[in-house]
């Protein structure tokens, strides 16, 4: 658990596959979403709302606006000079393997780690790639 906005204590870590079903309406992925605040606060990071803005620009007008309306309840997790130095630990470690990730990817579970937090994906097979990094799967 980590603190975040305000001094409150986060238990997750949602990634953009995450936040994307979620805004696609996913029935699933809805309750996930409730059962997941009724435990807890969960965190989102500044580089998966970019990436929605990016989707929904691409879109419609009306995709923005539920890119806002979901930003209005989402609580941010921090992007700290610690999990910088994570992120490029992480990027030069899989490059070196063979199996590098998106960089959008590689700064969420920077973040994560830095925090202690799981992350909460579709995305297992890119996130498994990650030493130390635990995953929820949905």
């Amino acid at each position: 658990m980590a603190n975040g906005p305000e001094g409150a204590t986060m238990n997750v870590c949602l990634d953009t596959s995450f936040l994307v079903d979620l805004l696609r309406g996913d029935a699933g992925v809805r309750r996930r979403f409730v059962e997941l605040r009724a435990t807890g606060n969960v965190g989102a990071t500044p580089i998966s709302l970019g990436s929605l803005y990016h989707g929904a620009r691409r879109m419609s007008g009306r995709e923005w606006k539920k890119v806002q309306a979901l930003e209005g309840i989402l609580q941010f997790l921090p992007l700290r000079p610690r999990a910088a130095r994570i992120f490029g630990m992480i990027a030069a470690s899989l490059e070196a393997r063979g199996l590098p990730i998106q960089a959008e990817d590689t700064f969420i579970a920077a973040i994560a780690l830095d925090l202690g937090l799981p992350v909460v994906t579709r995305n297992t097979r890119h996130f498994g790639r990650i030493p130390g990094l635990a995953t929820i799967a949905y």
